[in-house]
């Protein structure tokens, strides 16, 4: 794999000495290259380049995809329970709201129990207001942490697919065995 590396160096150096010295093409900042080899050059580039590379990038690309089926998944079940929880909450509301109307109407006819039924149907309203705040906060935690369950995912992954082209870049063969080594020390 070293020598590929090179070659991919060597040839990248040629086509800039091609281009480097290539005429200029009159009151343009474009010029004449030599067709063939340049592509002569640039399949020399791509014969060179490690078969490895195509395979992290499926298994990237394989990666990413799996994260985003798992959080279209997760928030999907996020939004359902979210709406399920809300129309609850609703009509929990609603029926505390009928329950203290109908209280009210029976009471109408005595002022201190009218009182007592304004308290109480007020009291059943704040605490339906109160528990629809309640599920709709612990439904957005719920969506929060899921959301950064899957940007740790990514992130993870994509220190991953960095760390080996650098290694790339340095040493011309990736070591994902210390880079995963590493990843799980740090978690």
């Amino acid at each position: 794999m070293g020598l590929g590396v090179y070659r991919v160096f060597e040839a990248l150096d040629e086509l800039v000495a091609i281009v480097e010295e290539a005429r200029s093409v009159p009151m343009t900042a474009s010029c004449v290259v030599p067709r063939g080899d340049v592509l002569e050059l640039l399949d020399d580039v791509r014969d060179a380049l490690p078969p490895e590379l195509d395979d992290a990038q499926a298994e990237a690309d394989d990666l990413v995809a799996d994260a985003n089926q798992q959080y279209e998944s997760v928030t999907g079940r996020a939004r359902a329970e979210a709406d399920r929880m809300i129309e609850a909450g609703k009509a929990s509301y609603d029926r505390s709201v009928a329950d203290g109307e109908a209280e009210k109407a029976r009471l109408v006819s005595q002022t201190e129990v009218v009182q007592a039924a304004h308290a109480e149907s007020a009291r059943v309203i704040d605490a339906a207001h109160a528990e629809s705040d309640r599920l709709r906060s612990e439904c957005d935690e719920y969506i929060d942490g899921k959301l950064a369950e899957f940007e740790e995912l990514l992130g993870t992954t994509l220190r991953s697919v960095g760390r080996g082209r650098q290694q790339l870049r340095t040493s011309g063969v990736p070591d994902y065995a210390e880079a995963d080594h590493r990843a799980s020390r740090r978690r």
